[in-house]
């Protein structure tokens, strides 16, 4: 079963922004390569029970996408996690891999969130997704 995370880079793969592994990361920033997108699981909204049943019917998790560009590269930065926020936003009533999302909405736009360590701009934005519950 995979993460809303994981489904996330799969869905940024499939629209040519970026490679798992290469250019795309799920929960860690790593050092290398300047130019990079991760995903991060984070914290989520309610379950919603069926009506009459115990049973939960669908799940709201949160993920948070991170873009990060070379030293001085804050516009591109910006640009390219733009990109992903209106890509992640098309995300309506679709199978990703695998998981049945209803939807994906941005919970805003695109902000700076800092500078790494490396002077390496940071740009992020956080998402509510509804989907099935994983089986």
């Amino acid at each position: 079963m995979a993460t809303p995370a994981e489904d996330l880079l799969v869905f940024l793969q499939a629209e040519a922004l970026g490679t798992i592994g290469t250019d795309l990361f799920r929960d860690h920033l790593p050092d290398t390569p300047d130019a990079c997108t991760v995903v991060f699981s984070t914290s989520g909204g309610p379950s919603e029970l069926r009506f009459g049943s115990e049973n939960i019917k669908w799940e709201r998790p949160h993920c948070a996408v991170w873009r990060r560009e070379a030293r001085y590269e804050k516009d591109l930065a910006r640009t390219n996690a733009f990109a992903a926020y209106k890509a992640i936003a098309k995300i309506v009533a679709e199978n990703v891999n695998g998981t049945f999302y209803h939807f994906a909405h941005a919970l805003q736009a695109p902000f700076f969130l800092k500078d790494d360590s490396n002077e390496r701009p940071i740009f992020a934005v956080n998402f509510e997704l509804e989907k099935d519950v994983a089986a």
